[in-house]
């Protein structure tokens, strides 16, 4: 989340807790020359990063990959267990199991497949999966993110389309528990 902090008709240091309390997305705070005083306040409040505007378009992708990234690492790293798909995901061992059946991943199949089911609901962009799992050290194309997660979605099988769903235009989130209907699927 980009937020201009000199928003009219608003208290962005509301709004900023606000967006802290309801979201686990990074958020970069865009502002005009404030003190530093001013800036730490700021940072205080929840923002991942602040940066004085108008800035070098360069650096404002570079601080906002930085975000993204390390708001992935600050993610727990734990099993994770997917009662109504009985899915288990042991990132200890990088094994996957659907209904007691060993699924043969690759790496990269793996870490989406982790980075997804470990947070059902939330939606990942294709740039935050990008920053997640390749670290940087890939050139981003669209066409990649999606013959993954086809790959993927046909080794889970059939149901996999009710759990790995697309948000279109934006990019791909895995199932909460509670079964809602996938509408962008």
């Amino acid at each position: 989340i980009i937020l201009d902090i000199l928003m009219q008709d608003m208290d962005c240091s509301v709004l900023l807790q606000i967006i802290h309390k309801l979201s686990r997305a990074p958020i970069l705070v865009l502002t005009k020359q404030l003190k530093i005083q001013d800036r730490i306040k700021i940072l205080n409040l929840g923002a991942d990063d602040c940066l004085v505007w108008p800035a070098d378009a360069d650096e404002l992708i570079v601080r906002m990959e930085a975000c993204m990234k390390r708001s992935i690492e600050r993610l727990d790293i734990k099993p994770v267990h997917h009662k109504k798909l009985e899915l288990f995901i042991d990132p200890g061992r990088r094994t996957v199991e659907i209904k007691c059946r060993e699924i043969v991943l690759t790496k990269r199949e793996f870490d989406i497949l982790y980075l997804l089911a470990g947070n059902p609901g939330v939606v990942f962009s294709k740039e935050q999966i990008y920053a997640a799992i390749w670290d940087g050290k890939f050139v981003k194309d669209d066409s990649n993110i999606m013959s993954h997660i086809g790959r993927l979605r046909k080794k889970i099988g059939p149901e996999a389309g009710k759990y790995i769903q697309t948000v279109w235009g934006i990019g791909y989130r895995f199932a909460e528990e509670d079964g809602e209907d996938d509408l962008n699927v």
